[in-house]
């Protein structure tokens, strides 16, 4: 009689044995080579997939898109004050207050310094009422955060003689990177 262990412990090694692929009885050989040349491509294409993601992970990381955009909030308005153009980053909370107190009367939002930057972008003064600062996006580009703008005009012939400075202001969804400021001029 075997003993039971025994037969459990011969029972485990068949399951082994076809559970990798090995068949129990090998009747003919080429059709155990085609099985074990189709297990090794399978492995092999298996290995070239996983380095061509790999690569392209890499290669992400090393040439990013350029079309990464980042997240952000604005607010605007017609009075910033400035005389000339100006951008200002905060990206401390000190500095994010005493930018916001700047041009709104409002409380600050708050601000996170370890996930946010803030910006300030002031045209300058302007003869009438109906300047905008158009923010049209923002994109990463390596290490650096471009916002694009473009200043919109009023329209009409008719306007107030009034100076403005009009602003916008983002608080973007990046902690500490460099910004850069990209204005596009519309013919």
């Amino acid at each position: 009689m075997i003993p039971k262990a025994a037969m459990l412990g011969g029972y485990k090694a068949r399951m082994v044995l076809i559970n990798m692929g090995i068949p129990r009885n090998v009747p003919d050989a080429p059709a155990t080579r085609r099985a074990s040349f189709r297990a090794r491509m399978g492995t092999a294409l298996m290995v070239v997939a996983a380095l061509a993601l790999a690569v392209l992970g890499v290669a992400e990381w090393v040439f990013p898109s350029p079309n990464e955009t980042v997240a952000y909030r604005t607010w605007q308005g017609p009075q910033g004050g400035a005389s000339a153009r100006e951008t200002q980053i905060a990206t401390t909370r000190a500095e994010w207050r005493s930018l916001w107190s700047g041009l709104r009367q409002d409380p600050p939002p708050a601000f996170d310094p370890s996930r946010q930057t803030g910006v300030a972008i002031m045209l300058g003064q302007r003869p009438t009422p109906g300047y905008r600062v158009n923010v049209l996006g923002t994109e990463a580009r390596g290490e650096r955060v471009i916002v694009v703008i473009e200043e919109t005009r009023p329209s009409g012939d008719m306007l107030a003689q009034q100076m403005t400075s009009p602003y916008a202001i983002l608080l973007l969804n990046r902690s500490g990177a460099p910004v850069s400021v990209e204005q596009r001029v519309r013919d």
